[in-house]
């Protein structure tokens, strides 16, 4: 770490060696598991730069699954010394790979100024040694996570994954790639002052011995602090569930079909409705954005908006369901009258009775604005402030989670990923299958995320299948699981009681062969006694996978099936959904079509038969889907 004359780490002497060893259980909310295992053995080291007697500390922490550390500067120890600048970080990851070896990092290249400014980028795999060229724009400049995977599957722990966990009032980290197999820590914020004591966030290094390890690693939220019992002695409020969502198909609606998508969230059992952009008045300080279509969504509640909003919370909660309300983030950031804007704003949202907060940092589009200090800052403020008032918060236009959710369980989800609303532009390309057949291996490593899954549209699904879209409910996992299909397409759909099933969170997660991170991923994810089989394939060509399901246990299950019947060479699919009876410890082969068109998907859900005594495998085709999009 560079400080205002100091440079840490050189000239240096080490005062003092402390050890201790923590091996706990915490109980989850529920993500990928309801219990993570939060075992270390943590070394602090307390070091004297020589000369001027500076005072600092290096943490290390030893996981079974990677090591972290960060640097601590102590205030009484450093005496009169209350304030510093930090000019920047030396930290660096060295590794030794292959030439064949695959970094996974995420880009943008229709639109690279925004890449780091809200972290929504593609993401692809390229060899280690391309690092340095590849991103011109950013002069080999990668936002977080980045994951690495070893061509040959023989080292000890084949694949590897750079980030950072509790970043707090600091400058977020990206990492910029050297000519000799360097990752050098590059911060956000050129110059930041810190008054001390203060300490970095923690720099991680996960290992993984396979996909399944990786997966079902809690890391990231292990390095964060315990939440404030006095903040959330009272966590009832904060509840999963899965939320209707208007805006990615029709835009903001009246409050009259606002309250018709409420009345269809219900008959799907759903939990949540979000109203996003455009319930407030334009008056009310935003800014018109350049797609006229989204113009349009402005006073839709009209002058007495929040009046008019309190009536629609007053009817979703008739009905059971509570309410998201949208808001731009930079009409309540002004720390000059210490935020007085967004209590008062978040004052409004209790009183009308809303659940929660979905809010966007409407970024300039420059870099590394979503992790830049202040912008971090907010983002904590918003997280405290909201816990007072029992609000739950959805960031967008931000970067990736570092478990956050641990010490503000109120954190529900974020955006920091390229997710389906990206196909609704159309100066963005279509989201590719390779893209989402990634995610489970790699931004979702870090947390939950708000990709607002599922079209049935051939407008919005891009080169993927029915079958494709649905299993994303299963592979990608969000506590606020936000849905973008219209319900009411949903209901019309043969596959409406397998979409009402899939929850949004999970007691069990298994990462299932044969899965290759932006090539196959199958997943398996259990929910109480019912088993839920997510497949995407990552590849428009066609092929068949043999899938094991050794997890069950030595019963019968009942298996109700989505899979793709038929693909053809123009795109038209025919998708069906099937019945069977079910035998434990059975293998499965699936066949995933791809006709160079559309990347497949696949979806099993085993429940334990309501009639144990037939015993006979029996084959029921109920429901068929054909599209149209010839």
């Amino acid at each position: 770490m560079v400080l205002e004359g100091i440079r840490l780490g050189e000239n240096v002497e080490i005062e003092a060696l402390d050890e201790t060893e923590v091996n706990d259980v915490i109980e989850t909310r529920g993500g990928k598991h309801s219990r993570a295992k939060n075992n270390f053995v943590e070394a602090v080291y307390k070091i004297r730069q020589v000369g001027s007697d500076f005072k600092w500390h290096l943490d290390v922490r030893v996981f079974s699954d990677g090591v972290a550390i960060r640097y601590r500067v102590p205030g009484a120890e450093n005496g009169t010394f209350t304030e510093t600048k930090v000019l920047g970080e030396l930290t660096e990851f060295s590794l030794t790979l292959g030439d064949d070896d695959v970094t996974w990092t995420f880009s943008r290249p229709n639109n690279p100024k925004s890449e780091l400014g809200n972290y929504e980028g593609i993401w692809e795999g390229v060899k280690f040694r391309d690092l340095p060229t590849r991103n011109r724009f950013h002069g080999s400049l990668y936002g977080l996570p980045v994951v690495l995977s070893d061509a040959t599957k023989k080292a000890p722990f084949p694949y590897r994954l750079i980030t950072d966990a509790a970043l707090y009032s600091y400058s977020g980290m990206r990492l910029r790639a050297g000519d000799t197999g360097v990752l050098k820590v590059d911060l956000a914020d050129k110059m930041f002052k810190k008054a001390l004591p203060f300490k970095t966030p923690w720099r991680v290094l996960m290992l993984a011995g396979s996909l399944n390890d990786l997966v079902n690693s809690d890391l990231v939220p292990n390095l964060n602090p315990p939440p404030d019992l006095q903040l959330f002695n009272d966590t009832s409020y904060i509840k999963a569930g899965r939320s209707v969502w208007r805006w990615l198909k029709h835009n903001t609606g009246t409050p009259e079909e606002e309250r018709h998508y409420i009345d269809m969230a219900q008959q799907l059992g759903y939990e949540y409705t979000t109203i996003d952009e455009g319930w407030e008045s334009r008056k009310a300080g935003h800014s018109l954005m350049r797609d006229m279509a989204v113009q349009a969504v402005y006073d839709k509640f009209g002058t007495h908006y929040w009046k008019e909003v309190e009536r629609l919370i007053e009817y979703a909660e008739d009905k059971g369901l509570k309410v998201f309300l949208w808001k731009n983030h930079g009409q309540v950031a002004d720390p000059s009258n210490d935020y007085e804007d967004l209590r008062t704003f978040l004052d409004k949202v209790k009183h009308v009775g809303a659940a929660g907060v979905k809010g966007k940092q409407k970024s300039r589009h420059g870099v590394g604005l979503s992790e830049a200090i202040d912008k971090i800052e907010l983002q904590e403020k918003i997280l405290i402030e909201g816990a007072k008032r029992r609000l739950m918060i959805n960031f967008h236009g931000c970067a990736q989670p570092s478990g956050q959710e641990r010490t503000y369980p109120n954190a529900v989800t974020r955006e920091g990923i390229m997710g389906l609303e990206t196909n609704r532009f159309g100066s963005n390309p279509k989201l590719m299958p390779s893209h989402n057949a990634a995610l489970p291996f790699t931004r979702f490593i870090v947390g939950p995320a708000d990709y607002t899954p599922l079209s049935l549209d051939e407008k919005y699904k891009g080169p993927t299948t029915t079958a494709h879209q649905i299993a994303t409910l299963i592979c990608f996992d969000s506590y606020l699981q936000t849905i973008s299909e219209d319900p009411q397409v949903i209901m019309e759909s043969p596959f409406v009681d397998v979409i009402k099933k899939i929850p949004s969170t999970w007691d069990e997660t298994r990462v299932l062969e044969p899965s290759a991170i932006g090539e196959l991923a199958v997943i398996v994810r259990r929910k109480d006694d019912e088993w839920f089989l997510g497949v995407l394939s990552g590849s428009t060509e066609t092929r068949e996978v043999k899938i094991s399901l050794d997890f069950l246990e030595d019963k019968e299950y009942t298996a109700t099936i989505v899979m793709t019947k038929l693909l053809e060479s123009d795109g038209h699919e025919n998708t069906v959904m099937e019945e069977h009876e079910w035998f434990a410890s059975a293998e499965i082969e699936v066949k995933l079509w791809g006709e160079d068109t559309k990347g497949d998907g696949y979806v099993m859900i085993l429940s334990p038969p309501i009639d144990d005594r037939r015993r006979t495998m029996r084959q029921e085709s109920v429901a068929s889907w054909v599209s149209d999009d010839r």
